[in-house]
């Protein structure tokens, strides 16, 4: 199976699967990664549609708001 990279940015996440669901993929933190149901159901811990950019924006913007960066760092 190929091996993929993606993006977190939660500690949310399934224990345990719904009855029907099948395992689709893991990670190192996650046991549950991905999983479908049927053909329709697609689930991923994880935030597809997030990118890198979108990513160290969050976290600078956290670091600001919790007063460890200043304007200058900020920018």
């Amino acid at each position: 199976m190929e091996e993929i990279g993606i993006l977190k940015v939660h500690s949310d996440m399934v224990s345990k699967l719904p009855q029907g669901a099948i395992l689709q993929g893991s990670s190192n933190r996650t046991h549950n990664e991905i999983w479908t149901i049927g053909e329709t159901v697609l689930c991923m811990q994880s935030s597809p549609e997030l990118n890198k950019t979108y990513i160290k924006e969050l976290i600078i913007n956290k670091l600001y708001d919790e007063g460890k960066l200043d304007d200058n760092q900020k920018n």
